[in-house]
């Protein structure tokens, strides 16, 4: 069976995540640790615990079977004291404290939900994400950059975290013994280039002998990447590597990202186009983007 690790944060990689564990493969989600918008941030900034969002999400789309404990913990309130926390997040929060860290929390969660796959944080380090503006100009926190206050058509001109951290050493050997690495679908500078700031994960990518694919979002986001081609997300993410990608999965709706065909005399490496627009014309379709990384990982 063919180990695949996926690289990621928690919208777009669950969304994957949840219709690749039908196939036969060996799944490690390597899952980015500086949200800090929302019930997550709360919980992080009142608790001081690590952001447990993505990880749900992510523990949540690995689940075998829809069971009444998986729809409780994707449950968000809706009032009172609890307005927009949901009980996973505040169940893995509680692990955290009882269980003494928190790749010991996930651990314990993905036992409840019998996970067709292993969930691991990047880091076990509280760490900041910072992005630097092409004015010049420092933003603090990923959700000041996801969701920008400050001008979004300025361009990000790099990010990085504030602490350093290390990477949790399990993520490490995982990437060593993968056969495939994939950079999943997710914001570019929040969700995806996150983890390969901590200390040790870009370097076990260079040392893998794992192929590196890129799956390209369908869209461009305002505020990190306007006007983006396919070549721009490549060399951004090649920026942060010290190796170059392998495999470039793009969708073919040509409307949505500039021409992938554009990219291939550029960017040195295989694109392979594919329809996996969602019928909202703005998502990918994970079912089918699952598909078409499978047949790749089983060539």
């Amino acid at each position: 069976m063919k180990k695949i690790v996926t690289i990621g944060g928690g919208t777009g990689q669950s969304r994957l995540l949840y219709y690749l564990k039908n196939y036969p493969l060996d799944i490690t989600a390597i899952v980015s640790m500086v949200d800090n918008g929302g019930s997550t941030g709360t919980l992080r900034s009142q608790l001081n615990v690590l952001p447990p969002g993505d990880v749900r999400r992510c523990l949540l789309a690995l689940a075998r079977t829809n069971t009444p404990l998986q729809q409780l913990l994707n449950h968000r309130f809706t009032k009172g004291d609890l307005n927009q926390h949901t009980v996973g997040n505040i169940l893995l929060a509680g692990l955290e404290q009882t269980q003494g860290d928190f790749a010991k929390a996930t651990a314990v969660m993905s036992n409840w939900l019998d996970c067709a796959g292993t969930v691991l944080p990047v880091t076990l380090t509280q760490s900041t994400l910072c992005a630097t503006l092409e004015n010049n100009e420092i933003i603090t926190g990923e959700t000041n950059i996801d969701l920008p206050k400050h001008n979004p058509a300025l361009k990000i001109k790099n990010v990085f975290l504030k602490p350093a951290v290390t990477a949790y050493p399990p993520v490490l050997s995982a990437i060593k013994t993968a056969d495939y690495i994939v950079l999943t679908i997710g914001d570019l500078f929040t969700s995806i280039i996150p983890n390969l700031l901590v200390t040790g994960v870009a370097d076990a990518i260079t040392n893998s002998s794992a192929k590196l694919i890129y799956t390209c979002n369908c869209t461009t986001k305002p505020g990190e990447t306007n006007g983006y081609s396919v070549l721009d997300y490549i060399n951004q993410l090649e920026h942060y590597l010290t190796r170059s990608l392998d495999y470039v999965i793009a969708n073919n709706n040509l409307n949505i990202v500039s021409p992938a065909e554009a990219v291939l005399p550029q960017a040195n490496k295989k694109i392979i186009l594919a329809d996996y627009l969602a019928d909202n014309g703005i998502a990918s379709n994970g079912e089918k983007l699952a598909t078409v990384l499978n047949n790749l990982c089983q060539q």
